[in-house]
């Protein structure tokens, strides 16, 4: 090769490096300025509340927020105290330089629920992702959980299945889970330019969510996502806390939800104890389509009386 040749090759690499090092440089900025707007929090999760009884926790999948919910579970606030949460690294909540794993993940919604007050007789509505973190919430916590109510659990038999079923699930999905390269430098240049340009993209992707949900899903890191990504949803199997939780497991999944088959899900209901309500939701539809649904398997789930939780006083040292 000539040395013309060579040097218009430098050339080339240097022209490209340069750009992809200042969004580097551009997005720590920024991340770090969203760190410390967040250190308000002292830690604790972002949680938005309504209503005032025992607790009801709704936790999303990922990446999504708060906003996921859409307003639909409000009725049921008139008995129960409705506590919205996102999760470590995402929507509103803290961004803290770890790895995103479960226990990052777990010991955040700990806190977060300790300072509420929200240790006795919890109800857990979650999706996807939330899942598989309640479910191991609740295997860790088992006194102060009395139900669960889970949508569009993922049950995956191996990391690559996971990925597979995550792909193709969406477009956007499959970027994120099958090119990660292209999804870190995308969350990168979201990060170091906050674009509005791209917020008007992600819709498109993800037809099956209103615009604002999908723009919410935006609110995250490359560093929080991919961590949370690899350490659990990929990592943590959903049927090991499962098998412990029987009976306290309501299922809500849809007939076109690929991204767990119903037939495996029915399986693993009949194996627990679980209950299963079928419905008609694919992945993302489950508050615009079945809330009443998920609102009366929320009341109807079974809970214990308030003498059978006294083992643990008020007062007492939290576990």
């Amino acid at each position: 090769m000539s040395v013309r040749w060579k040097r218009w090759g430098w050339g080339v690499l240097l022209a490209l490096a340069a750009p992809a090092g200042l969004i580097e440089v551009v997005a720590a900025v920024r991340v770090r300025h969203l760190r410390g707007e967040r250190a308000a929090l002292g830690g604790l999760l972002y949680t938005e509340v309504h209503g005032h009884g025992d607790p009801v926790v709704f936790l999303a999948g990922l990446p999504g927020t708060t906003r996921f919910w859409q307003g639909a579970f409000e009725p049921v606030a008139e008995r129960r105290r409705l506590i919205f949460v996102d999760a470590l690294g995402f929507g509103r909540s803290p961004l803290p330089a770890v790895d995103y794993t479960l226990e990052d993940q777990l010991d955040a919604l700990r806190r977060t629920l300790v300072h509420l007050g929200a240790t006795r007789r919890v109800t857990f509505v979650a999706h996807s992702l939330g899942s598989v973190l309640e479910a191991y919430y609740a295997a860790r916590h088992p006194d102060d959980v009395d139900a669960l109510v889970l949508l569009g659990t993922p049950i995956f038999d191996s990391r690559q299945e996971a990925r597979q079923r995550i792909a193709e699930v969406s477009p956007m999905g499959g970027i994120f889970t099958l090119n990660p390269i292209l999804a870190r430098e995308a969350c990168k240049l979201h990060e170091a330019t906050q674009s509005r340009l791209l917020a008007r993209i992600v819709p498109w992707f993800l037809p099956d969510l209103p615009p604002e949900v999908a723009r919410e899903g935006l609110l995250h890191t490359w560093r929080s996502f991919n961590g949370t990504l690899r350490h659990v949803l990929l990592s943590k199997p959903a049927v090991v806390p499962l098998a412990r939780l029987g009976p306290k497991v309501t299922f809500v999944h849809g007939r076109a939800d690929w991204v767990t088959p119903l037939a495996r899900v029915q399986v693993l209901a009949t194996a627990t104890g679980a209950r299963l309500v079928v419905t008609g939701d694919d992945h993302s539809s489950y508050p615009s389509r079945s809330a009443d649904r998920i609102i009366e398997a929320v009341l109807s789930a079974p809970r214990r009386a308030a003498s059978a939780i006294l083992t643990n006083p008020p007062g007492s040292p939290v576990p």
